[in-house]
């Protein structure tokens, strides 16, 4: 999961450099034409393409989907550290979600809910800037609970079917899902990038394609709240990254909020019996 977390932030910076030109939608069809073929080539020696529950696996695609839509929004207008920063919370979604659904093998100790309240809290922090004008909040939220959604989907996945099946057919059907959106949304066949956008959309794909075949492969061995609170190590990722390309630091409010919500998710795993 840590290396799925380094893997996921460098998409994003690749993400945030290809958003000067494209809206996010097409960056996820060109994200998905690129991961799906190199996910395929990965999985080949396996061979292990048979889903069991198909139904589960078109939720967790509209699920994938929803929160990189959202996800792919924010970075316009987010920085990378702020963005990573609000999606810690997601741990603690999850582990609040996942026992209503998949039952008490997934139980978490009493203690989720009071972190489930300073995590909210961060949240608030960490948001209030971005929510009071510009709207791109509205975006993070919206992928925190779509990509919340989607991980207890990929935990139920997980416990049935091969990681090198999920990976292969949620690429190819976040792909065809981009592809009807797109030709329905300009009424024609996508365009072309330019040439200038090409290393960047290529690093979305191949940084995304590494990324799922490590997380997947990371929900087939523990429990989903443990295994998500394992990426906390993603906003040291994003600030790098952040410096890096962009040559800019955390705002005051999301390291307030952020250090809260980190908290809370971290305290998941101390908790841990």
């Amino acid at each position: 999961m840590i290396l799925a977390a380094l893997c996921f932030s460098m998409m994003l910076g690749c993400v945030k450099m290809a958003r000067a030109e494209l809206p996010a939608l097409e960056i996820v069809l060109w994200r998905g034409a690129i991961a799906a073929p190199l996910t395929i080539l990965i999985a080949l020696p396996g061979r292990h393409f048979t889903i069991s529950r198909p139904g589960l696996l078109l939720l967790r695609v509209a699920f994938g989907m929803g929160a990189m839509l959202c996800y792919y929004t924010a970075t316009r207008g987010m920085a990378l550290a702020d963005l990573t920063l609000i999606t810690r919370l997601q741990p603690v979604l999850i582990a609040i979600g996942a026992p209503l659904i998949m039952g008490a093998t997934e139980r978490m100790e009493r203690g989720a809910w009071g972190l489930l309240a300073v995590g909210i809290f961060g949240c608030v922090v960490l948001l209030g800037p971005h929510l009071s004008g510009d709207g791109w909040g509205v975006w993070a939220l919206g992928a925190l609970l779509f990509g919340a959604a989607a991980h207890i989907a990929l935990r139920l996945l997980g416990k049935t079917e091969s990681s090198r099946a999920i990976v292969v057919w949620t690429q190819l059907g976040i792909l065809a899902l981009a592809l009807s959106l797109v030709m329905i949304t300009t009424g024609g066949l996508p365009r072309i990038p330019p040439s200038s956008l090409w290393g960047w959309l290529l690093g979305v794909g191949g940084f995304a394609t590494c990324g799922q075949l490590l997380l997947t492969k990371a929900y087939t061995l523990d429990r989903a709240g443990v295994i998500a609170a394992a990426s906390n190590i993603s906003p040291l990722w994003a600030v790098l990254i952040d410096l890096a390309l962009f040559a800019t630091l955390p705002s005051t409010s999301a390291l307030i909020g952020g250090a809260l919500i980190l908290t809370a998710s971290l305290g998941l795993v101390l908790r841990r019996k």
